[in-house]
């Protein structure tokens, strides 16, 4: 519609102040402006580009729409790229581009392109920066990741907005840290042989509340929907939960024995706690939430090469991070498929974890990051 010539409409008021015939002319302008074309991800997965229309002037700009389910985004750009936006929550967009000349919109858009996270070798998009080697970490719904730094934790924006903002400080040894989706976060203290609560929003005010004590080098920790925290007892070969609020009082519950060196943790959706056994057998398990130690664990991946952190997606796939690199395994994996590469060329920390929108964090050289992105393949 970009060769429609003006339309003229004219209106004859049956009466005018002047009391005399007048006319007014309203012109309507349709299709003045071109598409641009050519819409693209660049090499670096971090930068959208596209092709300029024919009849560009100093006046032109454009506007990038991000559609999604749940997350859309609208980006004014002056130029011919756009660097993608990092507080995009889900984990693939349509995309768009339509141009702007003298408060004018292209009647169309580009054609739709199709983003997605990243899978395969980094580049990364940083979300924090300047902390004290993070380790362990967990993301909420809120947009918050909460990680291990030194002797306390931190939490950054997932759109990597503002300054890390202290959480809790002060702490024996911390090791893994969960958050649950009424505001609290749980810290394993290795040294302590406990596991601790605090606020989310605790600034470091108030000390940690015990909820579980008497553990044997407690690593991973994970809170399931229901009100538990199940943690991995990496000298005491096994994993136990305690109800979020038992306040140190009732003694752990057995989920799972005979592990070796069982290190990340985490607890899906449909009961089942899966757990990295990170220097022993190399492989991932997994047993259901009420187990009570009675079966043995069932194997979903092996042929790992140190696995220490574990999470599980909404999308049914368990990711494993260790060596460098991050793998999938389907959930009801058993062992027999091999593991798909998600990432590598990362830093050998083996810490990770899985946003609900399915993007991937991780400790990366000192930073925190996610992955970026590529147009979307068949």
């Amino acid at each position: 519609m970009a060769n429609n010539k003006d339309q003229t409409v004219t209106l004859t008021p049956k009466e005018n102040t002047a009391g005399a015939e007048g006319k007014i002319s309203i012109f309507i302008e349709s299709g003045k402006v071109d598409p641009p074309s050519g819409l693209r991800v660049e090499p670096d997965a971090s930068v959208l580009s596209w092709t300029a229309p024919a009849d560009v002037d100093n006046e032109t700009a454009y506007q990038v729409t991000y559609m999604s389910a749940t997350d859309p985004h609208i980006q004014p750009v002056a130029g011919l790229r756009a660097d993608i936006p990092a507080n995009l929550k889900e984990k693939t967009y349509s995309v768009v581009v339509r141009t702007i000349r003298n408060d004018n919109f292209s009647d169309a858009p580009t054609p739709p392109l199709t983003i997605t996270r990243t899978r395969g070798t980094p580049p990364m998009d940083v979300v924090a920066t300047g902390l004290d080697q993070p380790t362990y970490l967990a993301v909420d719904n809120d947009g918050w990741i909460y990680t291990v730094c030194g002797g306390k934790v931190v939490r950054v924006r997932t759109d990597g907005n503002g300054e890390p903002q202290l959480v809790a400080a002060d702490l024996v040894e911390p090791r893994g840290v969960a958050v649950s989706n009424d505001g609290w976060v749980y810290i394993a203290s290795y040294a302590d042989k406990r596991v601790v609560r605090v606020r989310t929003d605790n600034n470091g005010e108030s000390p940690p509340q015990t909820v579980a004590t008497g553990l044997v080098g407690p690593l991973g920790v994970a809170v399931s929907n229901d009100g538990w925290v199940y943690i991995a007892s990496y000298a005491g070969k096994r994993v136990v939960r305690v109800r979020t609020d038992n306040n140190g009082e009732s003694p752990p519950q057995t989920v799972a024995t005979g592990l070796v060196d069982p290190d990340g943790v985490a607890v899906s959706n449909d009961g089942w706690v899966y757990i990295a056994s990170h220097t022993g057998h190399q492989e991932v398990v997994r047993v259901r939430t009420d187990n009570n130690g009675e079966s043995p664990p069932q194997t979903v991946a092996t042929g790992l090469v140190s696995p220490g952190g574990v999470a599980v997606g909404n999308d049914g796939w368990v990711y494993i991070a260790g060596d460098g690199k991050v793998v999938r395994v389907r959930t009801d994996g058993n062992g027999e498929s091999p593991p798909q590469t998600v990432a590598t060329g990362l830093s050998l920390t083996t810490y990770i974890t899985v946003s609900n929108y399915g993007l991937i964090y991780k400790p990366h050289e000192g930073n925190v990051v996610t992955l970026g992105w590529e147009e979307a393949r068949a």
